[in-house]
């Protein structure tokens, strides 16, 4: 069978509104190896099940916003503020009962076997480090990773931010850590595998079309002993586009990963890609 695993990203998210309950709960049920989902602190510093860093609020309902000081940055709302906010009718009217969960709320489900993959996401770094916001994310991850640990739940933290997993590691030395590459670190192959080395990083995670177009990413990372894997590059929340978005138009670049040995694909199409590489494997067995 293909070594290469399957991962929902944000939930089962081509047919629910990412990183929602019922989009978690569906790709629990999926013939897949774990879920992916991203977190983030709140005013009150409790985690939520959030990918989007800035709101707009219309008619208290969740619409993802640019970075502009005039929306509702997450870390500036409470808890029950951001619980009160329908977060599914963007995705289809269908959903609007649906609120973003907490951290709490997602990890208390029935993972079963299912690998658990927790992004922190953080809503500085796009522009410039924030050392207070990093101080309070590791601070208050630390409990969710002894609990896991306790659990012995198999799981992995996730970040764009090395410097917080670099922190992490100093103080869990069994953590499964997964660094995030934006596709602008194309050009910095070598100075990234040697700080992933450096700080014992478990994965380094890709956007697929930096692999594609230099396929020496995936051997250069093995090398060092390091895994690699990929996460997709679809629209994202325009739902015209995101819907129009056809699994059978990625199957091309799914063969080619696949051939190269990337241990993970972080897909938005879970199912699809999960029967698609087993009937592969099968095809070319016969």
């Amino acid at each position: 069978m293909t070594s290469t695993k399957v991962i929902a990203h944000r939930g089962n998210r081509s047919n629910f509104p990412e990183n929602t309950l019922i989009s978690i709960k569906s790709a629990l049920g999926l013939d897949i190896s774990g879920i992916e989902f991203d977190v983030e602190l709140t005013k009150d510093s409790k985690f939520v099940v959030l990918h989007q860093e800035t709101l707009k609020l219309n008619r208290s309902s969740l619409i993802h916003a640019d970075r502009s000081p005039a929306t509702n940055w997450v870390n500036s709302l409470t808890l029950n503020e951001i619980k009160n906010i329908d977060a599914g009718s963007w995705f289809d009217e269908k959903f609007k009962d649906e609120k973003t969960p907490s951290l709490d709320e997602v990890l208390s489900l029935d993972w079963k076997d299912k690998e658990i993959h927790i992004e922190l996401k953080d809503p500085y770094y796009w522009n410039a480090r924030n050392l207070e916001y990093e101080k309070r994310v590791v601070e208050k991850i630390i409990p969710y990773i002894e609990s896991l640990e306790k659990r012995n739940k198999k799981f992995f933290i996730l970040s764009f931010n090395e410097f917080i997993l670099i922190e992490l590691r100093k103080l869990f030395s069994d953590l499964n850590i997964v660094w995030n590459l934006w596709v602008n670190s194309q050009d910095k192959k070598e100075e990234v595998i040697k700080t992933a080395k450096e700080n014992s990083f478990n994965v380094i995670q890709l956007a697929d079309s930096m692999v594609l177009e230099d396929i020496t990413w995936v051997k250069d990372i093995h090398n060092k002993n390091i895994k690699c894997s990929v996460y997709n590059v679809s629209p994202t929340y325009s739902e015209k586009e995101f819907k129009s978005w056809d699994f059978e138009n990625y199957k091309e670049n799914f063969d080619k990963l696949v051939a190269l040995g990337v241990g993970y694909i972080i897909s938005d199409f879970p199912s699809e890609a999960s029967c698609y590489l087993k009937n592969t494997e099968i095809s070319r067995h016969n």
